[in-house]
């Protein structure tokens, strides 16, 4: 088993800090993993352009597998 914390192809339910009214609230957003390397993690979704996140960043927060992708 792998120790990485995204596996591609699996979709995340993503939160992150963004800049909102300047201050920084909580977004949370379903994604799908395309690729991963080292703490980059490249995010698509059918619903808004790709985008390429760094885990080591403090505004990211955290990553959970979605419901449908959990073992059971």
């Amino acid at each position: 088993m792998s120790n990485q914390m995204f596996e591609i192809g699996k979709e995340y339910l993503v939160t992150m800090l963004v800049a909102e009214d300047g201050e920084l609230v909580e977004e949370v957003t379903n994604w799908n993993v395309a690729a991963v390397e080292g703490t980059l993690v490249k995010l698509t979704s059918p619903l808004a352009p790709d985008k390429i996140i760094n885990t080591a960043s403090r505004r990211f927060v955290s990553a959970q597998l979605s419901k449908h992708h959990q073992a059971r």
